[in-house]
């Protein structure tokens, strides 16, 4: 079976995209279309049910993927075996990090990792911490960083960063005299860490917070941000996000009387996925270099 052909399945597979594929692939739309079109000829079964602009797996291509999936898993660990003969570390490093530290904190530690290591090829997939936790529990992801900690069985965390959650609202935004769990509320979706670690201050405080009011839910930390900017009204958010939103005068810090705001990131990793030396090297370099290492 022609692995190029392969390595286009897979692509479209994971981003659900013929022109994705395309793009990450640098391969033309048709180029694409044509090497999956080919693996369904000679297989003789459909790999895609095309749905408008939507593109879903059948059976057979779950079935190729979880196999096609861990033929280039033993690919790139020879790859990264043979490059120690070499005394290098080298190969492709999968990253996960739900919205804060792949916002906020990944890129400039991808960055300098890739200054020490040039031969090892990164890609950081985001999500939010439900979606990341996920990925490392399916084997997709070589580690990640996330903003709270897994309840999966099979997944190690251990605590990385630390951060603040902060409530923010516009500079003219006027709190209301009512209870805190009755402000015009901004949340984040469901599967946001950073909202399941302000439900936990909430109750640690001795509040329900499904009694809160909400006057709507965002996805994504930027949204909320600029959601308060715009004063519709407060938000808890990492502290590492709003800082320059604060410092520039577009939002301010709203005291909300509450204790306990720390929060912790953590490093994720599979415990029975063996680590390709990159990993290791990636994950040794984040617990040197995390700035708020948590002992």
């Amino acid at each position: 079976m022609d692995f190029r052909k392969l390595e286009a399945f897979c692509k479209v597979y994971e981003l659900r995209s013929f022109s994705g594929a395309g793009q990450e692939l640098h391969l033309s739309q048709p180029t694409i279309s044509a090497h999956v079109a080919a693996l369904e000829d000679r297989l003789g079964l459909p790999l895609f049910d095309r749905l408008g602009r939507s593109v879903l797996p059948t059976h057979a291509g779950d079935v190729l993927y979880r196999e096609a999936s861990g033929i280039f898993g033993t690919l790139r660990r020879v790859e990264a075996e043979l490059s120690l003969l070499r005394d290098e570390v080298a190969g492709e490093l999968v990253i996960g990090g739900s919205t804060i530290p792949a916002t906020y904190i990944l890129p400039r530690l991808m960055a300098r990792f890739l200054g020490l290591h040039p031969l090892v090829r990164m890609e950081l997939r985001t999500g939010d911490t439900d979606q990341v936790t996920q990925m490392v529990a399916d084997g997709t992801l070589d580690a990640a960083v996330v903003g709270s900690r897994p309840t999966l069985r099979g997944l190690v965390a251990e605590a990385l960063f630390t951060d603040r959650l902060c409530v923010v609202a516009a500079p003219d935004f006027a709190v209301p005299d009512v209870p805190l769990t009755a402000w015009p509320w901004i949340r984040r979706e469901k599967g946001s860490g950073t909202r399941r670690a302000f439900e936990r201050v909430l109750a640690s405080n001795g509040m329900d917070p499904s009694s809160g009011s909400c006057v709507c839910s965002v996805y994504g930390t930027e949204a909320a941000l600029r959601m308060a900017a715009a004063g519709a009204g407060v938000a808890a958010v990492s502290g590492r996000a709003c800082a320059g939103l604060v410092e520039r005068g577009e939002l301010k810090l709203v005291d909300c009387g509450l204790s306990g705001l720390e929060r912790r990131f953590y490093l994720l990793r599979h415990e029975s996925r063996r680590a390709f030396p990159a990993a290791t090297a990636f994950m040794a370099f984040l617990r040197e270099h995390a700035e708020h290492h948590v002992e």
